[in-house]
């Protein structure tokens, strides 16, 4: 069978005699790279954004907050401890980015 998504085509193959199933690897997006107003780059996160027709949306954090994202040290790779810090800061923006977020619940 083979599936079109787009530009990428994900191909499923049948099962062998042994009655095993064989699947190529899917291409998974874990990261949009935002450019800011000052050039610099960082990574958001797919759990973090709303895509949609007219844009991406981020909740998490506020616009100005976009500078203060922690930066991987190579472009092209992310190691475990930024990926930690990335998704460490989103996920606090939630709790902490403004300071209506901070008061108690009740």
């Amino acid at each position: 069978m083979r599936y079109h998504s787009g530009e990428a085509r994900i191909l499923t193959l049948t099962p062998n005699r042994g009655g095993r199933q064989f699947q190529r690897a899917e291409t998974l997006f874990r990261y949009l790279e935002v450019e800011l107003h000052q050039g610099k780059r960082v990574l958001l996160p797919i759990p973090f954004a709303r895509i949609n027709q007219r844009g991406v949306k981020v909740t998490a954090i506020t616009g100005a907050q976009f500078a203060d994202v922690p930066t991987t040290r190579h472009p092209d790779q992310v190691t475990l401890l930024e990926e930690d810090k990335i998704a460490g800061y989103y996920g606090g923006g939630y709790l902490y980015s403004t300071p209506q977020r901070q008061e108690p619940l009740a």
